[in-house]
């Protein structure tokens, strides 16, 4: 059977600078090179949250290339805090976010416009949970 492979284009390589050698480095340059090569779906897991909601150029940039390619950006939005910082973070771009692990977390992704990813396996069970959103 044929297999259809789809990849997206790291967002946060390292994903802590400063705090791993995570041997690469990708600059905006280099996510927007990547965004053209057969099979890329879009920017995954935008991860650096805190840079999206400040307006972090890299992440600006990352962000506008993928919508120009005609690309999603997926989100990865860690942190219990549903305030301003979210809400930063969703209108700069996240299609989606698998982070949420309450009701209120589902809610808070879908009303800002963004699919709420429920997640179930051996070390997350949100979807019970979640579902109830």
């Amino acid at each position: 059977l044929p297999v259809n492979i789809f990849v997206q284009v790291p967002s946060c390589v390292p994903s802590a600078p400063g705090l791993e050698n995570a041997g690469a480095t990708l600059s905006a340059a280099d996510v927007r090179e990547a965004l053209a090569w057969p099979n890329i779906i879009g920017l995954g897991e935008m991860m650096n949250f805190p840079g999206v909601a400040a307006n972090d150029s890299k992440m600006v940039a990352e962000i506008a290339a993928t919508g120009a390619a005609g690309l999603t950006v997926g989100g990865h939005y860690a942190s219990p805090d549903l305030g301003r910082a979210f809400h930063a973070y969703a209108a700069g771009g996240p299609a989606d976010d698998h982070e949420g692990t309450t009701v209120d977390d589902a809610i808070a992704r879908v009303r800002q416009g963004m699919r709420a990813m429920l997640r179930l396996g051996s070390a997350w069970f949100d979807v019970a949970a979640q579902v109830k959103a």
